[in-house]
């Protein structure tokens, strides 16, 4: 399966020292809330040139809020529809860096 080579491939790094086991942690959970906050300062402070109105900066914003929550609201009905276990609950030897709950895993 492809889910288990990819996480069998990234855990081999888990566990091998602090920093690795942090940079890990950071790109999975800090990383995107990062990203994401600059995404929506550019998205309000932004000017395109010539611009006279704000009708482009809300439907920008508004495009890009919908995508946000269209592709959250997609990805949790795969999640329950296939409800594949995370590797980590079925692979013995796996290190798990992040507590995600009883949630389920994503396909790759």
């Amino acid at each position: 399966m492809i889910n288990e080579s990819i996480f069998l491939w990234l855990n081999s790094v888990a566990s091998h020292g602090a920093i690795t086991d942090w940079l890990i942690v950071f790109f999975a959970n800090t990383l995107p809330i990062i990203l994401l906050i600059l995404a929506v300062l550019f998205l309000f402070f932004h000017k395109h040139e010539g611009e006279k109105s704000n009708y482009v900066r809300l439907s920008e914003i508004t495009t890009v809020f919908v995508s946000i929550g269209g592709a959250w609201f997609v990805s949790h009905i795969i999640k329950a529809v296939l409800q594949i276990p995370r590797p980590f609950v079925i692979i013995d030897s796996a290190k798990a860096l992040i507590d995600v709950g009883n949630s389920f895993s994503m396909p790759s």
